[in-house]
């Protein structure tokens, strides 16, 4: 190769050199924009207005850049401030949440759609005005933050709002606001706990692209017509445990209509008690997983209901309720029931065999019925059980006999109960469920003495009948 042909190659490899020099800077300049100095001062000006006792905003002292702040995050590409993440969380007993005021000057963040200062203490003050101002916000999370006073209307103007939370605060017992229902981009809506009163506003069912809706704890809140929920066809989670639902005669008719809901919790509702069998119902669900309607005054009805449901639960809570008659064969077909509870109720009769396919079990209480009997011997396939609450029934069957029908959960079972029963006999042998921590046989018709090898430090032998062993 000439020299020429060689210089000319040099020169070649030297330009394409830096050729890619000058991209790679201009790649990694438009990945270190730093934050403008405008929107710096504003986040100064917030800093100012807080008491931050655990010196939790530190770093926005020694560091220049405030996109790289605690609790800070902007856009890549023009260096605005679009995130606000300041929630109290924390593990070390010594730290302390901020308190203080909100300044005005997050209104100098115009591209600002994150906003989260949940569980820090602003000592009872109502939530400024001006947050309804910061027009570009998706997520606005204020819980349990300590704010009171009415919830100001200027958050209806948050028309891109995915995300409002507003739990466990005090409003004092206003209503739950009715501007809420014309925030039509809410996803997930969170008003728990937070002492709202009087009737829910029906307009709430506009939200048609709402899949999180919480209104749980509010004990003066209430709502006569659930006929707005079945509107929110989007909806996958809802919770109005707590609610005086007394009235909502057509609750059965507006949740079946939730077609992709997975949870549903309506404990403490005072639901009235409908007749279910006589009702028709429009498609079933195919997605509830978790069912909780405890506390409240159903009767046996509510079992043909689940049964037009779902067959796809994970968790049913049915406890506190009057549910007479037999368990009823509607569980035969959820095979992927994992907790089950239908304690303090009517049932009577034998247990049945209605468990045997619930492979999943982890959980059964059947305690405080009259149910019969023994454990039958089907629960020999609950292989992963762990716990089982049995007391305050009427079984009457050899102790021995109880304990073999659970040999396949030997390696699982770590709470048993079966005190305030009449079963009768020796001491079982327990010592091969190899997990079992919490174990009550008291107020039963046993014999014989607690044997050591039961692992508990004994002082002197325990007779059967005034053991009530936990450990």
């Amino acid at each position: 190769m000439s020299g020429r042909s060689v210089h000319s190659v040099l020169v070649g490899l030297v330009c394409l050199a830096l050729a890619s020099a000058i991209c790679c800077s201009s790649v990694g300049s438009s990945n270190n924009i730093m934050c403008l100095e405008s929107e710096r001062h504003a986040l100064l000006q917030f800093k100012q207005g807080l008491v931050d006792e655990s010196n939790a905003l530190a770093s926005w002292e020694n560091k220049k850049d405030c996109c790289k702040w605690r609790g800070i995050a902007c856009n890549n590409q023009t260096g605005h401030v679009t995130r606000l993440d300041l929630p109290f969380i924390s593990f070390n007993y010594t730290e302390v949440p901020l308190r203080g005021e909100i300044s005005h000057s997050l209104l100098e963040l115009p591209y600002l759609n994150y906003l989260d200062l949940s569980y820090n203490d602003f000592g009872g003050m109502i939530i400024p005005k001006f947050i309804g101002s910061l027009s570009q916000l998706k997520e606005l999370k204020l819980a349990a933050a300590d704010f009171s006073g009415p919830v100001p209307p200027q958050l209806g103007n948050l028309s891109n709002l995915h995300t409002l939370d507003l739990s466990f605060n005090d409003f004092e017992g206003m209503m739950v606001p009715k501007f809420i229902g014309f925030l039509s981009q809410l996803k997930e809506l969170k008003l728990a706990t937070a002492d709202f009163s009087g009737p829910v506003p029906p307009q709430l069912g506009n939200l048609s692209n709402l899949h999180t809706l919480d209104l749980s704890g509010n004990h003066d809140a209430s709502s006569e017509n659930l006929e707005w929920l079945s509107h929110l066809s989007s909806l996958r989670y809802l919770n109005m445990a707590w609610l005086n639902l007394s009235e909502a005669v057509n609750w059965p008719q507006s949740l079946s209509k939730l077609t992709l809901l997975t949870e549903l919790q309506l404990s403490q509702c005072n639901l009235p008690d409908v007749n279910l069998r006589s009702l028709s119902f429009i498609n079933s669900s195919t997605s509830l997983q978790l069912l909780d309607l405890s506390w409240n005054s159903l009767n046996s009805s509510i079992f043909y209901w689940i049964a037009n449901v779902s067959s796809n639960f994970v968790h049913i809570d049915l406890s506190f309720n009057n549910l007479e008659s037999p368990i009823p064969d509607v569980f035969t077909s959820m095979l992927s029931l994992v907790t089950l509870y239908l304690s303090s109720n009517q049932l009577e009769g034998l247990i049945p065999d209605v468990f045997t396919s619930m492979l999943s079990l982890v959980t059964l209480d059947l305690s405080r019925n009259q149910l019969e009997g023994g454990i039958p011997k089907s629960f020999q396939n609950l292989c992963s059980l762990e716990s089982l609450t049995l007391w305050s029934n009427q079984l009457s069957e050899n102790i021995e006999d109880s304990v073999k029908t659970l040999s396949c959960a030997e390696n699982t079972l770590e709470t048993l109960h079966l005190g305030l029963n009449q079963l009768w006999g020796s001491w079982p042998d327990l010592k091969r469920f190899s997990k079992l921590r919490e174990l009550d046989l008291s107020i039963n018709q046993l014999n014989g003495s607690v044997p050591e090898s039961v692992g508990i430090p004994l002082s002197e032998p325990l007779s059967f009948t005034d053991f009530g062993a936990f450990w």
